[in-house]
């Protein structure tokens, strides 16, 4: 059986060679596609495809690098795996902050085999930070160890096998973590399931705050759209200048599993580590913000040569 996963990163340095080098543990081949990432991540993935390992890498430049951010993007990542892979059996659409939690390659394999055909669905399970874990200890496999017992929120991803790509009016609903086509919404995998990393430090998800609303923001979305809101409240938080704190943390973490205020019971349950040659750069905010900042203004200018836009300053002396 012909598996390929298919992943799209921003600025996601601090993890993205483990999710590369363990997913690869059970599919045949992977596109990952960089969205003008500025951390280290490119240095990264260009490092891993220079080793041999079966990936191939899309990098987004320029006006390219927003269009990734809008509600189609699972469909058109799925569809542009299912493209250049014609002989894929099933393409895995994955967050770079998701890792395949199954038994082995052979039994991931047998369980696809016995949907005849299918859609499938697996289920998240949600790994979450703790006050416990080693602030020194760089691979987050080794970092964050333990998983949410219960999570009300059951959420799933949806893996499309090759009738989607047959059909021009399946799509994948946003974050793919839904289906719908001819051929039906999937099947429900037992023995396989998405080990979900969202939460790994407050740089982090300062950094996803930043861009993730930002982004949805620039399209012309807001908080009445549903699309990308779970954003609004960190990035309100940037902006009011809040410190934050281990337990702000914390509290991100458990909204990804249910809401609440009690901690979650949590079940020490670790993904075997991967080897992790290479380092990113720190993941600063501030940097993130300059840079963004640029990559932003450089659209402007860029839109404002395409429509023949000039600005006047008000003051006829200075535009003359």
């Amino acid at each position: 059986m012909r598996l390929v996963a298919a992943a799209i990163t921003r600025i996601e340095g601090d993890i993205v060679e483990e999710f590369v080098r363990h997913n690869l543990r059970y599919v045949d081949r992977m596109v990952v596609v960089d969205n003008a990432s500025f951390d280290g991540t490119a240095e990264i993935l260009a490092s891993l495809e220079r080793e041999g390992l079966p990936i191939d890498i899309c990098r987004l430049e320029g006006a390219d690098w927003l269009e990734t951010s809008s509600p189609t993007m699972a469909t058109d990542l799925v569809r542009r795996a299912f493209g250049l892979y014609g002989d894929a059996e099933y393409v895995l659409p994955l967050a770079t902050d998701e890792f395949l939690k199954v038994e082995s390659r052979e039994a991931f394999e047998a369980e696809l085999t016995r949907l005849d055909g299918r859609h499938a669905i697996a289920r998240e399970v949600t790994y979450l930070p703790t006050l416990d874990d080693d602030p020194t200890e760089t691979s987050v496999l080794r970092r964050i160890r333990k998983r949410a017992l219960h999570e009300p929120s059951h959420t799933a991803n949806a893996f499309p096998n090759a009738s989607f790509g047959r059909d021009p009016h399946a799509f994948m609903t946003p974050g793919g973590h839904g289906i719908q086509s001819w051929t039906g919404t999937g099947v429900p995998l037992e023995g396989a399931f998405i080990a979900h990393f969202p939460v790994r430090s407050i740089a982090q998800i300062c950094n996803k705050a930043l861009l993730g609303w930002t982004e949805v923001v620039a399209q012309g979305f807001d908080e009445t759209d549903g699309f990308g809101v779970h954003w609004k409240p960190f990035y309100d938080r940037l902006r009011s200048g809040h410190a934050w704190t281990d337990e702000d943390l914390l509290r991100i973490a458990w909204a990804y599993v249910g809401e609440g205020i009690e901690w979650p019971e949590l079940i020490d349950d670790p993904l075997p580590p991967v080897e992790r040659r290479y380092a990113s750069g720190p993941m600063d905010p501030m940097k993130t913000a300059v840079e963004f900042s640029r990559q932003l203004a450089l659209e402007v200018a860029r839109l404002n040569r395409l429509y023949g836009r000039t600005f006047s300053s008000g003051n006829p002396a200075f535009d003359a």
